[in-house]
């Protein structure tokens, strides 16, 4: 016989479980805003670069976007979001209708280029790790029903774009770092690849028993290039050479300089003619030279080839030459200019492609909101967002970007960068002050919350918290150990009694800000990948959100999502919801309504008890890097070109 106590308990559970269906049905569906370009404080690395004709150019950049543009009157064309899970670096357009573009985890997306609604990516090479020296390294069309792949494990994966469920993959170079790094189609029947040290020349159609030859002990091959079925170049990216090898009989070769300059990283490689090659330099210059002789001649494209701002690259990162005295190139600042490679003189750099990452929002009211880039805020109402001014919160440069934001009031914001915080009106802003605050973190402060307009807490990278009055500066509490020696990497605060951080070992740990007492701690998530001795693992909590003191929610870089109880010492169960993406933030408004953003510029909305999620793609988004919930009704995601969405149910 069940007691009474044990029929409440199960009567409750099933309460609850109702209570949650019930709330889940009646929720009504969030509906997102197209990207509002919010910030353009910067360019955005441009990073591969296609001219399928004298008229046509396609870049990716680095916030895995495309811009087409006329590299004689580039004017300002819109870039459009590619849909990818991790960042594309390599780019094959066979067409001036088709492109297809490759991610680091394998991912490949056929497109027009000339239309602005890319289709899904399609995952064709499931063995590319993105996260590390195995990953999807380059792409080659040799026709628009033939693209072959290259990546860190030394596999050849070739795929139709029509089919590429269809892909047929071939291990060609396994036993050397980095595998292969770079390849090149001369026709749909003879292809080239190199690694660190060797090249290996194969029919797409049949690439089984190819054998890499060893072309010198001592290079680092990065890039090949092949003008003609006997002839190919390929570069060393770090000591500027060049050697050239027959592909069809390849040989050790004796590689020549062609670049002298210190600042002699080459980035890429075209050869129009079998007399012509060009490469690009990290200091802002192209190089053109005979590879059969190695003689050539430099001169800047780029005079100022700007890229050192968080996020970018520097100099003259890709080139496409449509002729022998036609060529375009693209910089680590989102900007193209146009030059012939036989003559001195270039056009002016054009910028292209612009937009700052945006590092988080906090939302004091429905309609204002406010948003950091690496050292503005900028404030909006985010359903009209208009064009809001950038307003710098530190004066001086550290080299760091801003951490985190939180607006416990309308006229209350707080920001954080390093050890430093600043707290200003957003309302009527005045350059606020910095003060010091964590002068103990060498790590850098990860994230700020504040429960109360009196009372905030941050956390750091070095495992610590501490807790601040934002409206005086004063320190409350010097330094709380939570977790000191581990890097912790968000915050939740749900009441000034409580908070519960997660660190990059799969741990969540809850803690008592006003006394530093540690309430509970738990592994939550597995760890995987370990970076020894660092500790950093490839499977890091990269978000929280706690809606009480007894429920949270937390995401990880492999798509999973958590749900716990902060206060219990129990394991928790990550369940796989966005797989082969990185989610990125949380917010849960709700028990019963979660909302997370992924690295593919999608939204997933849900019940977290029930595990059903929807997933939004939004229109123009980036990877999406902070959510803010004010209400079920009420969200606003940011992403890392600068463009904000809104959702109202």
């Amino acid at each position: 016989m069940i007691g009474v106590s044990r029929v409440w308990w199960v009567l409750a559970v099933v309460a609850t479980v109702l209570a949650c269906a019930v709330a889940t049905a009646r929720a009504a569906p969030l509906r997102w805003s197209e990207a509002h370009a919010v910030d353009a404080a910067q360019g955005v690395t441009l990073g591969s670069l296609q001219c399928p004709s004298a008229t046509e150019c396609v870049a990716l950049d680095n916030r895995g976007r495309y811009v087409t543009y006329k590299p004689s009157a580039p004017g300002r064309p819109v870039p459009v979001a590619l849909g990818a899970a991790t960042e594309p670096i390599a780019l094959s357009c066979p067409s001036a209708t088709q492109c297809t573009a490759l991610d680091l985890g394998g991912d490949e997306v056929t497109f027009d280029p000339t239309k602005s609604s890319p289709p899904a990516a399609v995952n064709v090479d499931p063995a590319a790790d993105p996260g590390g020296a195995e990953a999807a390294n380059d792409i080659a069309c040799a026709s628009t029903t033939q693209c072959v792949i290259v990546d860190g494990k030394g596999n050849v994966v070739v795929f139709d774009p029509a089919t590429p469920s269809a892909a047929g993959t071939t291990s060609l170079n396994p036993g050397e770092d980095f595998g292969l790094e770079s390849v090149t189609c001369v026709s749909a029947t003879q292809c080239t690849a190199v690694s660190e040290t060797k090249a290996v020349t194969f029919n797409p159609a049949a690439p089984a028993g190819a054998t890499p030859v060893v072309l010198g002990s001592k290079l680092l091959m990065t890039i090949v290039a092949c003008p003609t079925a006997t002839q190919c170049t390929a570069v060393d990216g770090i000591a500027g050479d060049a050697l050239t090898f027959n592909p069809q009989a390849p040989a050790p070769t004796t590689p020549v300089a062609v670049d002298s300059e210190s600042d002699n990283q080459l980035l890429a490689l075209v050869c129009p003619s079998a007399t012509q090659c060009t490469t690009t330099s990290q200091g802002g210059r192209t190089i053109t030279f005979d590879p059969q002789t190695g003689q050539g001649r430099a001169f800047t494209v780029d005079p100022s080839p700007g890229g050192d701002a968080i996020g970018q690259e520097t100099g003259v990162t890709a080139v496409a030459c449509v002729s022998t005295s036609s060529c375009v190139a693209v910089d680590g600042a989102g900007r193209t200019m146009s030059f012939d490679p036989t003559a001195s003189g270039t056009q002016p750099p054009v910028q292209i492609d612009s937009g700052s990452e945006l590092f988080g929002v906090a939302c004091a009211t429905a309609t204002q909101c406010t948003a950091i880039d690496t050292t503005h805020e900028l404030t909006f109402n985010p359903f009209k967002p208009g064009t809001p001014k950038l307003r710098k919160l530190f004066t001086r440069p550290s080299g760091a970007a801003l951490a985190g934001i939180a607006c416990p009031a309308t006229t209350l914001c707080t920001a954080v960068r390093a050890d430093q915080q600043v707290t200003f009106n957003p309302r009527r802003f005045r350059t606020p002050k910095p003060h010091t605050i964590d002068p103990n973190s060498d790590e850098g402060i990860v994230a700020v919350r504040c429960p109360k307009k009196t009372f905030c807490v941050e956390a750091d990278a070095n495992g610590s918290a501490v807790t601040y009055n934002p409206r005086t500066a004063k320190l409350i509490r010097k330094h709380i150990n939570v977790e000191d020696g581990e890097s912790l990497t968000a915050l939740a605060c749900p009441t000034r009694t409580q908070c519960t951080v997660v660190d990059n070992d799969g741990t969540m740990l809850t803690f008592q800000p006003l006394t530093g007492k540690r309430i509970a701690t738990a592994k939550i998530d597995k760890p995987v990948g370990l970076d020894a001795p660092s500790g950093d693992s490839d499977n890091e909590l990269d978000g929280v959100s706690c809606t009480s003191t007894t429920f949270c929610v937390a995401v990880d870089t492999l798509g999973n999502a958590v749900t716990f109880n902060p206060r219990s010492r129990k394991p928790g169960t990550p369940a796989a919801v966005d797989k082969g993406r990185s989610l990125n933030a949380v917010a849960c408004p709700s028990n019963t309504r979660c909302v997370l953003v992924d690295s593919a510029g999608r939204v997933l909305s849900g019940n977290p008890h029930v595990g059903a999620w929807t997933v939004t793609p939004l229109s123009g988004a980036s990877a999406l890097t902070a959510v803010n919930c004010l209400t079920t009704g009420v969200c606003v995601a940011v992403d890392t070109t600068g463009d904000e969405f809104a959702a109202r149910s």
